[in-house]
């Protein structure tokens, strides 16, 4: 079994539980308003987060795969050569804007961090960075390891 199949078998998982948390958390709110009259109060921050999460790091296995979405109108117009040089330029452009991306979040999960930032959650206030942690920078890193990944290929398909 190779290292991206072995992955999927963690992180999918994990994704599914949080798309979970966040359904059940979601109706949880819905049935307090209608039961109780009153909203959890962090019951759609949480709910945000979750999906957030799960669109990150899945990001990574979707490119891997190719299910993410994408607008390959052009690309698949193209043959041969020059098919293969646009995929080795759009492979590089995700490549480095998830590098970009990547050290934003953690530039993002520092100063959060250093600041103290905390969402106040009535009895409760929980540290902002740690959502921010597994979205930009645990999501990003798995993006930028698969999207260099691709670039590589690509650059071995355009010497093929």
């Amino acid at each position: 079994m190779n290292l991206h199949k072995k992955f999927r078998k963690v992180i999918l998982p994990v994704c599914a539980f949080l798309l979970l948390a966040g359904v059940l958390v979601n109706f949880s709110d819905i049935a307090s308003r209608g039961i109780v009259g009153r909203s959890i109060p962090w019951a759609q921050q949480v709910t945000v987060w979750c999906v957030i999460a799960v669109s990150f790091l899945v990001a990574g296995i979707q490119v891997r795969d190719g299910t993410h979405i994408s607008v390959d109108f052009i690309s698949d117009k193209l043959r041969g050569l020059s098919k293969k040089i646009v995929q080795v330029i759009s492979s590089f452009v995700v490549a480095l804007v998830s590098c970009l991306l990547l050290a934003s979040g953690v530039t993002l999960v520092k100063w959060v961090y250093d600041k103290g930032t905390v969402l106040g959650m009535g009895t409760w206030a929980a540290p902002v960075w740690i959502p921010y942690l597994i979205c930009m920078v645990i999501g990003m890193a798995i993006l930028v390891v698969y999207s260099i990944v691709e670039f590589i290929g690509a650059l071995w398909g355009l010497r093929k």
